[in-house]
């Protein structure tokens, strides 16, 4: 695959915001508020200067394999991988990158969490934007979009359980989350 291939740089922000409202609107299962209004944020300041990379679009930590001394030694799941904004992917990693004395939605399944010994997300920031040089100040926009992007997958999972195509009954307690999320999601973009 040529690297031209991979993806469009230009605009990608905005096709993602495009893209996971239009989703939103086809697995909402009731009126969430602020998901129209982290939409309506996020559009109204789509970040304009960008160093397109290749992107992995699902950075996370479960998606990683970290050595015994705390090194990255992998990283997996790249069927989203794309040409984009850098930020994206730090975006994405801080909206999984619970702290212990977070929200319980927020903790809700979060690698950071179960491994115990984690470092502040202040670190997380600071570490990236020393080691890449990329400027981090506006990095809060990015993790709103990402946690926009997670409720609109938790509320697919949970419009399936309500739509009875799936029986698994864990998937009722997803009900809160999407509308806590996409809170979350305002919080930062405000």
């Amino acid at each position: 695959v040529e690297l031209g291939e991979l993806g469009r740089p230009d605009g990608f922000v905005q096709r993602q915001i495009s893209g996971w409202s239009r989703r939103w609107e086809a697995a909402a299962t009731r009126p969430v508020p602020d998901m129209d209004t982290a939409a309506r944020l996020l559009a109204a300041d789509v970040p304009t200067r960008i160093r397109a990379v290749i992107l992995h679009n699902d950075f996370k930590l479960d998606n990683t394999m970290v050595g015994s001394d705390g090194r990255l030694v992998a990283v997996f799941d790249w069927d989203m991988a794309t040409l984009g904004d850098p930020l994206v992917d730090l975006g994405t990693l801080l909206a999984y990158w619970a702290q212990p004395n977070d929200p319980t939605y927020l903790v809700f399944g979060s690698e950071a969490v179960a491994i115990g010994d984690v470092m502040p997300k202040s670190e997380v920031r600071e570490r990236y934007a020393r080691r890449t040089g990329f400027d981090v100040s506006n990095i809060a926009y990015y993790e709103g979009l990402a946690l926009f992007r997670i409720a609109v997958i938790i509320e697919q999972i949970y419009a399936r359980y309500v739509a009875g195509q799936t029986a698994d009954e864990r998937f009722a307690a997803f009900e809160p989350l999407a509308p806590l999320l996409a809170g979350a999601a305002c919080d930062l973009l405000s």
